[in-house]
């Protein structure tokens, strides 16, 4: 049996809003649009000093803190994004939540799959594996 309690987070949220914030990338760059070269700024002043500066040490995951809450500042305004202003139609902005619900539903399917890892419940060696989708994890 194994035990153990990870910071892993929830994959599928931080693949989501590491896609965000290229997405945020292209709104500053295309756009000009400040609030998404501010979120870029401040997830750079968390990121950028561990990889420039420590990259020959091991990097934990629990230095996303500093950064965490500027990425789903990201997540958040591309789901507001995706779903569309006001103005736009309404199959635009059903077809919008649609997406956005079906990607939170993932992202809370996911949570439920790797519970155990977060807390720390006793699991047989096989399915601790199998919640470990690459074995870098371990």
């Amino acid at each position: 049996c194994t035990r153990e309690i990870t910071s892993l987070g929830t994959p599928v949220l931080w693949w989501g809003a590491t896609v965000a914030l290229v997405w945020m990338l292209w709104r500053w760059i295309g756009a000009r649009d400040w609030r998404a070269g501010a979120v870029l700024g401040a997830v750079a002043a968390g990121w950028l000093p561990w990889v420039i500066l420590y990259s020959y040490r091991t990097i934990f995951t629990f230095y996303e803190v500093a950064f965490a809450p500027f990425m789903v500042m990201a997540l958040t305004f591309a789901i507001g994004a995706i779903i569309g202003t006001r103005d736009a139609s309404q199959t635009r902005r059903t077809w919008g939540a649609a997406s956005v619900g079906g990607y939170l539903l993932l992202v809370v399917a996911n949570t439920a799959w790797i519970w155990p890892l977060l807390v720390g419940t006793v699991l047989s060696q096989p399915d601790w594996l199998r919640r470990l989708w690459f074995r870098g994890w371990i």
